[in-house]
């Protein structure tokens, strides 16, 4: 099983297939090949190719089967060319070597392909979805500044959030943040809720000077619910005067009306909090993200921000890296779940640009809805909470500090989360299209000629010019050396339509 929230003992309540673990690793383990567009391209040619191939031998069988009877020689040697040469066989070797050499030329420049056809299946992408956390940022974060109550001392509340990052079991890149204040040495671990990516908060029990007091973390947005009006008006003026919507806000506070953690377990809605503060923690952006967004929309390739961060957060990291996004281009999880009819859902995710407070599911159903569209879609992430939507996508890529089981099961591995790689990996995949359209009508034009020359001897009552010895000929110095060269030294990176 997979812990992916804090540590601890646990009583398993559902076992085997039917855990929650087990799905998830059952969704890594089950193989998935996609074929790519110009994969799907090289079938067609072969097989109608060889069903070309099967309607000349039968047409030759049915006007000389006489000669096929009388084991003529000749007669099955020109039977043996016509099937030899219509069938490509080198076209799919040929592309095989060029996706190799792709692969071959990316993992040079600092990225890990883990499918052969992963480099052109890039080059195809129509849809890029990606989280944020980890993603566009570093997943290295900072606080930038916090909001005390009335009431609240600021040594004291530093010194409690040093207290709840040191004993809380959630080491995550929020408690690292706030990790830098001191703690009271006084303090001992009675209990704790780890951090859950589903109720966007966490609960700490400490004994403080020989009492027990329970403090919480989370969401601004989600606990401020929790609070009474005359808090929930003063930290919403906060809020809007700091315009901290640019940033990742938590609140913190404490539980008074409950005895301890097992009443809030049994129900999360009894709850009463008394705000202390509100911490707002600014992510470090990736310098190299909107240059590789910018080659993309040259190319009309379309981006979407899937995260379970708040909308504005996510908005002001956009806006961080030059993206601006409107505000009419935002959604929540919770205003998607209004949308049951498939048609007016898939509407939605075309329309908006930033999806915000996404549970995993809600990540996986939009990748559903874009692929039921036929719409070739990437997804971009990190952690397990992405693991459903990259393992559903047509192209998954994982970052290097993300998690094992989802760099296990992504097409492509971003060493040293290396987001500028993306350009390259795009053009190269752009180069071996060209290389294997380039051979394929190579291998074309031999077909069509074969194909001429049989129905001219067919119709006229010619000598079938072709031997085997002549196509192997043909196939090695018109066709082979020249396909390995152009699949060596093509250098055309240009988008074909």
């Amino acid at each position: 099983s997979f812990c992916i929230a804090g540590n601890g003992i646990y009583q398993a309540e559902k076992i085997g297939d039917h855990s929650y673990a087990m799905s998830i690793t059952g969704m890594a383990k089950k193989y998935k090949f996609v074929f790519t567009p110009l994969q799907k391209q090289i079938n067609v040619i072969v097989q109608a190719l060889f069903a070309i191939a099967l309607v000349l031998v039968a047409v030759e069988l049915s006007i000389h089967w006489e000669l096929m009877a009388a084991e003529n020689i000749p007669f099955i040697r020109r039977i043996s060319t016509i099937v030899m040469s219509l069938v490509p066989q080198g076209l799919v070797l040929l592309a095989s070597v060029s996706f190799a050499l792709g692969v071959y030329r990316i993992s040079k420049i600092g990225a890990i392909i883990q499918k052969l056809n992963a480099i052109e299946s890039f080059s195809n992408v129509q849809i890029v979805c990606m989280d944020k956390t980890g993603t566009l940022t570093q997943n290295k974060l900072s606080v930038n500044r916090i909001t005390l109550s009335k009431e609240a001392d600021e040594a004291d509340i530093k010194n409690l959030l040093g207290t709840y990052a040191l004993h809380s079991s959630d080491k995550n890149a929020t408690l690292r943040a706030i990790d830098v204040f001191h703690s009271y040495p006084q303090a001992k671990f009675v209990d704790e809720i780890p951090f859950s990516s589903e109720t966007k908060k966490s609960f700490l029990e400490l004994e403080l000077d020989g009492k027990k007091r329970i403090f919480v973390l989370g969401g601004f947005d989600i606990l401020s619910e929790k609070l009474n009006s005359n808090n929930k008006n003063f930290f919403d003026n906060a809020y809007k005067e700091q315009n901290l919507k640019i940033y990742r806000n938590l609140l913190f506070g404490e539980i008074k009306n409950l005895n301890g953690l097992n009443d809030i377990k049994s129900d999360l809605e009894k709850i009463e909090i008394t705000p202390y503060a509100v911490v707002s923690i600014s992510d470090q952006i990736r310098t190299d993200v909107m240059d590789a967004i910018n080659l993309f929309l040259k190319n009309g390739i379309t981006f979407k921000i899937l995260s379970g961060d708040a909308p504005e957060s996510v908005q002001a990291v956009a806006r961080e890296i030059g993206w601006d996004i409107t505000d009419d281009k935002l959604i929540t999880g919770s205003e998607l779940e209004k949308y049951n009819d498939e048609e007016e859902f898939t509407k939605i995710i075309l329309e908006k640009s930033i999806f915000a407070r996404l549970k995993p599911e809600h990540k996986l159903h939009i990748i559903k809805a874009l692929k039921k569209k036929k719409i070739y879609t990437a997804m971009i992430g990190d952690g397990v909470n992405d693991l459903p939507a990259i393992k559903e996508s047509d192209m998954g890529i994982a970052m290097e500090e993300g998690s094992k089981i989802t760099k296990e099961i992504a097409d492509i591995v971003l060493l040293k989360n290396k987001f500028s790689l993306l350009p390259d990996i795009f053009l190269e995949g752009n180069k071996i299209v060209n290389s294997v359209s380039s051979v394929a009508k190579l291998f074309l034009t031999k077909n069509f000629l074969v194909i001429f020359l049989v129905v001219l001897s067919l119709i006229f009552g010619l000598s079938f010019p072709i031997t085997p010895r002549r196509i192997a000929l043909l196939n090695v110095f018109a066709i082979g050396l020249p396909s390995f060269l152009i699949t060596l030294k093509n250098s055309n990176t240009e988008k074909t339509k």
